[in-house]
């Protein structure tokens, strides 16, 4: 009988099957690695690609920077501009009351009254001044109220004395401005 030595030929395929396991893994091993590679070149390139963004938005904003600090100034200069034309209008609007106050007063006062003192708060107005006579007090004060200018008037004092040793009638008036004239 012939006998055949098996035992080699399966340790041969036992062999034949670790090393294609062998290479099996080590090819898939290689590709791993690989792809890893490869994962980590994209990144690189990626990573590149958004910094050049990065210096390429930071160039384009630097100009645009100034812009914004130039628009800011004008701002501040435009607020500064409105606030003093509006202290102008107010100042024009307010002059208009002074002038047209002392206006009405010069129309409506006697030849025989003159004043030494006027005080303005709000719409009241008081008035301190000289008359010759009682008849020129009574006179300025119903001109006054009849030019529809003032209303309220009432004389609060009215005494005589002495100016340049001459009697004459000391006074002192309150009014009401008319806000509706």
């Amino acid at each position: 009988m012939i006998k055949i030595n098996l035992l080699n030929v399966r340790q041969r395929r036992r062999q034949i099957g670790v090393l294609r396991e062998f290479i099996i893994y080590g090819v898939l091993f290689s590709l791993f690695i690989l792809g890893i590679f490869y994962h980590l070149i994209v990144t690189q390139n990626q990573k590149s690609h958004f910094r050049k963004e990065i210096v390429s938005i930071k160039e384009r904003l630097a100009p645009l920077e100034k812009i914004a600090k130039k628009i800011e100034e004008f701002q501040k200069k435009k607020g500064l501009l409105e606030k003093r034309i509006n202290i102008i209008e107010e100042l024009k609007s307010n002059q208009e009351g002074p002038i047209r106050l002392l206006d009405e007063i010069s129309l409506n006062i006697p030849s025989q009254v003159w004043l030494i003192s006027l005080s303005e708060k709000g719409s009241s107005i008081e008035m301190k001044g000289f008359s010759l006579t009682n008849i020129g007090i009574a006179t300025f004060m119903k001109n006054v109220e009849s030019s529809g200018y003032f209303k309220n008037v009432e004389l609060i004092q009215a005494k005589q004395t002495m100016v340049e040793k001459r009697k004459v009638k000391e006074f002192t008036i309150k009014m009401q401005m008319n806000t509706t004239h």
